[in-house]
């Protein structure tokens, strides 16, 4: 979505392709919590799988785009203001959520959920990741907390020590996390299921370096651009999938898969009018991208097995999207704007491409 600006500038709106992973990300989510419906064929079971790679490539989005969004506020006004940028994030990512816990809420009084203690507690305050034992109605919830934590931690960094050590620290986080995973695995073979956070928290920041190595990637576009690396992610992502399936203790290492879907994104952005671009620009995957928040949210409550319930294909896919739909019409979007009516950042920044944001502060 583009519209002319002063000057004859292009006002970019909306990032291309970033709608259309959107919706394969949710689309992964989907396909792997339908895994749990009663009529779900039974020999395509391992696909549930699927959700947590869904997951990690909104991850590495979100990484990537709240870098991208801070480096345009960065060139546009030669600073970032972290009061605009806390006050967007709140007004984006709580009414959504927060209407849910109320939902939950509301269905634990009248005896039709059950939650456990301190479930409730944990949910307000974006701390689930931390939690190992909690109601099945929110288990999706560990994924905010890393989201979040990020949300309040990354932005602070960036002021402080700018993008270019923001990515040493980042580099260095990686490294540390990867070692401790390694470590406690070993230690103690039962901690990557017991322990859910930082789960995946490396795919948000591998999106954030990407986004400040924009630069060094475009130099390296043909590579990127090619088949042969579309066919290495699909081989990956194919061989991870298959190992789940026979139950394999041998996996493809999350972190390679991690950074072949960083490279995706930039391949997305930067190529968006190939066969694949298309198909990620389409009307449909774009409007599915457009609801994936609210579809998140949503589909735990309808999707996922309960204690008492079993939910019924096409049944509670219909569910889900009535639901998302409500929510995005009368509380997601309404809070968009609003965030973009009291933020200045947000719209001094609109017309500066991402080119010349991630050029700007990377020279």
């Amino acid at each position: 979505m583009r519209k002319q600006g002063h000057r004859g500038q292009v006002i970019q709106k909306r990032i291309p392709s970033l709608d259309g992973l959107r919706g394969v990300s949710i689309l992964l989510v989907l396909l792997s919590h339908s895994t749990l419906a009663v009529n779900f064929p039974q020999r395509l079971r391992y696909l549930g799988g699927l959700g947590r790679l869904g997951v990690i490539i909104f991850f590495v989005i979100s990484g990537f785009l709240i870098t991208t969004l801070l480096m345009r506020e960065k060139a546009k006004t030669g600073q970032i203001s972290l009061r605009d940028f806390y006050i967007r994030r709140v007004l984006r990512i709580f009414p959504v959520a927060y209407f849910y816990i109320a939902v939950v809420a509301l269905l634990s009084f009248l005896g039709l959920v059950r939650l456990h203690r301190h479930d409730l507690f944990f949910a307000l305050t974006y701390l689930m990741g931390y939690r190992t034992d909690c109601a099945w109605i929110f288990l999706h919830f560990w994924s905010l907390t890393a989201e979040e934590q990020f949300y309040f931690v990354w932005p602070a960094l960036v002021v402080f020590l700018g993008f270019r050590k923001s990515f040493t620290a980042a580099m260095t986080y990686i490294v540390i996390v990867l070692s401790c995973r390694v470590v406690l695995s070993w230690l103690s073979p039962e901690w990557p299921s017991a322990f859910r956070f930082p789960r995946d928290s490396e795919a948000i920041v591998v999106g954030c370096m990407c986004a400040i190595k924009w630069e060094w990637l475009r130099d390296r576009k043909g590579l990127f651009a090619s088949g042969s690396f579309s066919f290495l992610l699909l081989l990956a992502v194919g061989l991870q999938v298959y190992l789940w399936s026979i139950h394999s203790r041998f996996h493809v290492p999350m972190i390679v898969i991690v950074g072949l879907v960083g490279l995706w994104v930039f391949r997305s952005v930067e190529v968006p009018n190939d066969l694949i671009g298309r198909i990620l620009n389409s009307r449909a995957l774009s409007s599915i991208g457009v609801l994936s928040y609210s579809l998140y949210i949503w589909q735990e409550m309808f999707l996922v097995y309960s204690p008492t319930t079993r939910t019924v294909i096409p049944w509670n896919l219909a569910a889900t999207l009535g639901a998302a739909l409500l929510s995005y019409y009368l509380i997601e979007r309404p809070f968009v704007r609003l965030k973009d009516r009291f933020t200045r950042s947000s719209r001094e920044t609109r017309g500066i491409s991402v080119t010349n944001a991630i050029s700007q502060t990377t020279a």
